[in-house]
């Protein structure tokens, strides 16, 4: 289980958090939508799961909705910028693997046990590394200890034993498809609390993606 932890949250958190260094949001935010898609073929491959076609659609109309909703602006290729998509593709590609494999040999275990160990496994591991590469953990004021406990409790404990919880019911691959809405409510985050403007473009992906999820989970519950 310690293992699962490390895959499902220390490597793609560290993956991601060295990606976001040289990428933009919309990127990483794009990047991470193909997880569903890389859970299907990874099913295919492994177990010899069959993807009905209604699955295949939405997991490629999903990814198309996160792409209208981000858009990808310019951005120069370079020897960083590639290897910081390969960092956030490996990011995507953990988390496919550790929901299969919490499907497949943790589906009886207590959903509480395995959001816990999750990530303690990931505070025992890169702990440790942060010391050694920061030399010293920085200094955070009180008031930036609220909304760092905020995030802890309902952003990744909630959320891990919520997501646990989908896993066992619809099983990896619709599980997976909450990557689609990350880009999603963040835009509206940003639209309600930051004043940003909202498009057609917008709009329209936040539709799709949707249709997408839904679609998913139709697949899913048939096949």
């Amino acid at each position: 289980m310690f293992g699962l932890g490390c895959l499902n949250s220390a490597l793609p958190f560290a993956l991601t958090n060295f990606s976001a260094i040289h990428l933009p949001a919309s990127y990483l935010a794009t990047i991470n939508s193909l997880v569903p898609l890389i859970t299907v073929f990874a099913r295919k491959i492994f177990f010899g799961t069959k993807m009905s076609r209604i699955t295949g659609f939405a997991v490629i109309t999903g990814t198309l909705g996160v792409l209208l909703v981000v858009g990808l602006g310019p951005l120069t290729l370079s020897g960083e910028v590639l290897i910081s998509c390969l960092s956030s593709l490996s990011a995507a590609i953990c988390y496919s693997l550790s929901g299969i494999i919490a499907v497949h040999y943790f589906k009886n275990e207590s959903l509480i046990a395995l959001s816990f160990v999750s990530l303690l496994s990931a505070l025992i591991v890169l702990c440790p590394i942060n010391y050694f590469l920061l030399g010293d953990f920085p200094d955070i004021p009180l008031e930036g200890l609220y909304p760092l406990a905020l995030l802890g409790l309902l952003c990744t404990g909630l959320a891990y034993l919520l997501y646990f919880k989908v896993l066992k019911f619809f099983g990896p691959t619709a599980s997976s498809s909450v990557t689609y809405s990350v880009p999603v409510f963040g835009t509206i985050w940003s639209i309600v609390l930051l004043d940003e403007a909202i498009t057609w473009q917008i709009i329209l992906g936040c539709v799709v993606i949707l249709i997408a999820s839904i679609a998913i989970f139709q697949g899913e519950r048939k096949a």
